[in-house]
């Protein structure tokens, strides 16, 4: 099995608790084969102020896109604990379409 992840690096995270709490199992997971990407930040990508609103909030969005078997796909911002299922207001998508989960791994 082949287990390739994004995510973001610590420079680009503006949530360090949850940053903190995966950076444990890091090197975990690499020692086990996960092939583990992180995003960098990219000065040019944000302009502050590029909405009036934009410094107003401390909410952040955020995704999870999964790819199983190259035959399905889940997208969504739904975290797989029961604070997502319970409290938080996130939502996914499991779409069963081979088209699409090759789309994605391209």
């Amino acid at each position: 099995m082949r287990v390739r992840v994004l995510t973001n690096s610590l420079a680009s995270n503006n949530q360090l608790a949850a940053h903190s709490g995966y950076s444990n199992t890091r090197r975990r997971l690499l020692e086990n084969g996960l092939e583990l990407y992180e995003l960098r930040p990219d000065p040019d990508a944000f302009r502050p102020g590029w909405s009036l609103r934009s410094g107003l909030s401390r909410a952040a969005l955020h995704t999870k896109a999964m790819v199983f078997d190259r035959k399905a796909v889940f997208i969504g911002s739904f975290n797989l604990d029961p604070r997502s299922a319970v409290i938080n207001t996130e939502a996914g998508l499991y779409i069963e379409s081979p088209e699409l989960a090759e789309r994605l791994m391209a």
